[in-house]
């Protein structure tokens, strides 16, 4: 799987980021949500999230690929791996 973030910009001057990831496999993409203000924590809740979703569908990613941009916490990736090897 690999995540990455792309960004909209409204009329009103506001910038929202949307999370998506992509199975590398099927090339299927998921939107994770979106926020005015992406930390750490909340990367990481989306990240858990979307584990949880696609052990319901019997899918177990093995990798994460993601960019070293900041709005990626390193304890997302690592939370990540950590569900997605068990």
């Amino acid at each position: 799987m690999e995540c990455d973030f792309l960004t909209v910009d409204t009329l009103f001057l506001r910038r929202f980021y949307i999370l998506f990831f992509i199975e590398l496999e099927s090339r299927r993409v998921r939107l994770a949500g979106s926020t005015t203000n992406p930390d750490g924590r909340w990367v990481t809740q989306q990240a858990r999230n979307l584990l949880m979703q696609v052990d319901d569908e019997g899918i177990r990613p093995r990798f994460l690929i993601r960019d070293r941009a900041a709005s990626s916490a390193e304890s997302s990736t690592r939370s990540s791996a950590r569900k997605a090897s068990a």
